[in-house]
Parts: structure tokens; sequence; C-alpha cells
């Protein structure tokens, strides 16, 4: 720049870890903590991604593009190799765990509502999966863990490290603050992925049932009872709701992150329809467990109950 001074506005911080002094945003810019602090930008789109941080000290920098749409071995080792790994004892000092923080939590920057709703849920983390917490400040943490190749490579001893800011949203929630994305503490996420897996489960469940009551009918072994045609189509609503779910995430991966209305709209419709259905599978076999007293009745309604929950939960029917 020919004035020194735009240099200085540009990196100049203006976010930082929970209360403390160290810089994490510079106008949309982030920095990072290594064995140096560095700054820059990282970012993906379909079929690529890429990264560019520098030491305005050294003025080293590190540009790397790839493509694969995620998880390459370069862009995890390279800043590493850079700019060196941040050591625990940097800025902490050894302090005791803090357990209070762990938990379940979810990228805040993701799909909230609408039939995309799942997608946060299926990326969570639980803090244990990154390493133990210690407390440096009263907002600022840090997770470290063992350096897995410390024994195969020349590098100093010591934990490796990571630095977060701990806030809280407006509704009271816990909130891990770090560059590129906060995460979100939710304390029923681990239920919520049950009830989930549970929704994929009965569908799965609802195709061998059919396949069994079909065989049955073909071998004139299936006795019909009342009620047997509404259990089938909430067993059939069952397996469309479960492939209507999956096309969403396929239409989804198709349009790189996009979902066409009228697509929306249609899948919207299917899963209303689906949902009546398995609440008139339910009110039937309530209307059978009355009057035949067949305990069998009592799971046809729990599995169309808790696949009716997820399919509220999860907003699958709204576009």
């Amino acid at each position: 720049f020919r004035d020194p001074a735009t240099w200085d506005e540009m990196f100049a911080p203006t976010d930082f870890y929970g209360e403390s002094d160290i810089p994490v945003n510079a106008h949309g810019f982030w920095y990072e903590e290594h064995q140096v602090r560095v700054i820059g930008h990282n970012g993906a789109m379909p079929g690529g991604q890429a990264y560019l941080f520098f030491d305005p000290e050294s003025k080293v920098g590190l540009a790397i593009l790839v493509n694969t749409p995620d998880g390459d071995k370069v862009l995890s080792d390279a800043p590493a190799s850079a700019f060196g790994d941040l050591k625990s004892d940097i800025y902490g000092a050894g302090a005791a765990k803090d357990e209070s923080i762990h938990g379940w939590y979810t990228p805040s920057r993701d799909v909230y509502t609408g039939m995309l709703k799942s997608m946060p849920y299926m990326t969570a983390i639980h803090t244990k999966q990154i390493g133990d917490v210690e407390r440096i400040e009263d907002t600022l943490y840090q997770f470290t863990a063992e350096d897995p190749y410390a024994q195969w490579y020349d590098v100093p001893p010591g934990r490796k490290a990571i630095l977060f800011g701990r806030s809280f949203t407006d509704d009271g929630r816990a909130l891990i603050e770090l560059p590129s994305i906060d995460y979100v503490l939710d304390k029923h996420c681990f239920a919520k992925l049950m009830l989930l897996t549970l929704y994929m489960i009965l569908g799965i469940a609802a195709i061998y049932y059919i396949r069994i009551v079909v065989k049955l009918a073909v071998n004139k072994r299936y006795v019909p009872y009342t009620g047997h045609i509404m259990v089938l189509a909430g067993e059939a609503a069952q397996i469309v709701s479960v492939i209507a779910f999956l096309s969403v995430y396929a239409v989804y991966l198709n349009y790189q992150g996009g979902l066409p209305a009228r697509t929306a709209g249609i899948i919207s419709v299917i899963q209303t329809v689906c949902m009546i259905v398995c609440g008139g599978a339910t009110v039937s076999s309530a209307v059978c467990l009355i009057r035949t007293r067949k305990r069998y009745h009592i799971a046809v309604m729990a599995a169309n109950i808790l696949f009716i929950a997820a399919m509220i939960l999860f907003e699958m029917f709204i576009a």
C-alpha cells in the first residue's frame, strides 16, 4: 500500500479471544496462534480449498491451493511445518483441567431451520474429542493434547494447544469462539442425534416389515387383522419419508450447497403427506389396541410417534 496507515488499519484487531488482548479477527482476516502469530484467511468451495497466512514480523507466508473438497493432509500439516505448533505452556501455566465446559457443540454458521435442520447435528463435536480444556483467564481457554508425531519428528516436547474464547448467546447458551467459526453448546444434542438415528432405523425396519408381509401374503400365510391396512400404509410412509430426507442432502450436494425452491416444495409436500399417514397409523393402532388388547399395537404406536417426533423436531416438512 502507498500509505502504511492502510496496512495498519487493515490488520488492526477487531475481535479478541474472550476478554483477553489476544486478537482473533481483523476486518475479516483471521489471526492464528502458532509458535508465532500469523494472519490471513482460508476457505473452501466445492472441489477446492485455499489457505493464505503470513507472519508480519518475519514476512514469511504460506499459500496452499488443493483440488479436494475437504480433509486434505497438506492443509492440516503444512501450517505447523511453516509456523510451528502452539504449545500449551506459551499462554497456559499447567492449570487444572476445566471439565465444566465439556459438552456437545454445534457450528453456529449452519442451517437451523427447515428441512436441512439436521445438518449441524451431523457435524456436532464433543470437546473431549479435541483435548483437555485449560482455563487461562476468565474467558480465555485452550484445548491441549499430546502431539502424536513428537516421537517421530524432531519437534520440541510439549502439548499442542488451540486457543479459544468463551462467551454466551442471548439465550444463555455457552459459546466457543474460534477464528473462523463459533460453536454453540447444545445440552440435548446427543438425544437429538439418537432420535435422528432411530428415525433412520425405523425407515429401514419398515422395508423389512413390508418384505415379510409380502412374502407371507404370496405364500398365503398372512393373516389380516383389524387396522392392518393403515399400519402397512404407515410403514410405507416411513420408507418414503427416509428416502425424501436423504434426497434433500443429495440435491443439496448436487447443487453445491443449494436447494432449489421447486424441489424443496415437492419434498415438503411428500414429507407432510408421510407425517399425516404416520399419524393415521398411530390413531388406527390406538383404536385397535382398545378393541383387541393386542400388545403389538403399542409397538406400532410408539414407532410412529417417535418417527413423527423426529420429523417435527428436524422440520423435515418445512421448505
